[in-house]
């Protein structure tokens, strides 16, 4: 199977098993061991946000202005042991200053938004 390929197969079954839990929802998502807690991060509208996760990881934060509130576009990206360039990609929906955790594709991160000027 080609690199293209074995990508766009992980890319998409990171979608799929894309977990998303904000505090405004009832229960607790499971969290990899390892989550990075990223603090309070503040985050301008539309421009991307990075943040390191360790060990060749990494995490952008995206943020918009929505009429419930604000919605983020998450993505991890990493490259694993075999050098493969890993990718997950998944929307949260929340208020600004509510923590919000994120666990796709074996990563997890968490983190409380605050857009700015708002």
């Amino acid at each position: 199977m080609n690199t293209k390929r074995r990508l766009a197969i992980s890319v998409m079954l990171s979608a799929l098993a894309c977990a998303v839990s904000c505090s405004k929802t009832p229960g607790p998502v499971p969290l990899p061991p390892d989550t990075v807690k990223l603090g309070q991060v503040e985050l301008a509208p539309e421009i991307p946000s990075y943040f390191s996760l360790g060990a060749h990881r990494s995490c952008s934060l995206t943020a918009r202005q929505v009429t419930n509130g604000i919605e983020i576009n998450v993505e991890i990206m990493g490259t694993n042991a075999d050098g493969a360039i890993t990718h997950a990609w998944c929307k949260v929906e929340t208020l600004s200053g509510r923590a919000c955790a994120v666990a796709m594709g074996g990563e997890g991160v968490s983190f409380t938004p605050v857009l700015k000027g708002k």
